[in-house]
């Protein structure tokens, strides 16, 4: 993305997250340290969403705009809109449900 200069407000990610442990396919860093690169680079203070399709109890991102999913659902989408849109957004979700 920063070589092509692909302008993303979003990246979306599917893993099982062990390529946090090796350092990255990629390049050989962390996959954090290439989402924080591609903000510099773009001026973009992209989300990134990482789902966790195996959970081993590893992640490979943290921080603002970082938004961590364990499995896999059609409603993913629905939960990414809703987490982009700040926690509060998410608690008045949740109390939809408990009220």
């Amino acid at each position: 993305m920063i070589d092509d200069n692909i302008n993303a407000d979003r990246v979306i990610i599917l893993s099982d997250n062990e390529c946090n442990s090796c350092g990255g396919w990629y390049s050989r860093k962390p996959v954090q340290s290439i989402a924080d690169e591609y903000r510099k680079a773009s001026g973009n203070d992209i989300w990134v969403h990482a789902i966790d399709l195996q959970g081993y109890g590893t992640q490979q991102f943290h921080g603002a705009k970082t938004n961590i999913i364990a499995g896999w659902s059609e409603k993913v989408f629905d939960f990414i809109k809703i987490a982009e849109q700040g926690e509060g957004t998410l608690e008045k979700s949740i109390e939809q449900y408990i009220y």
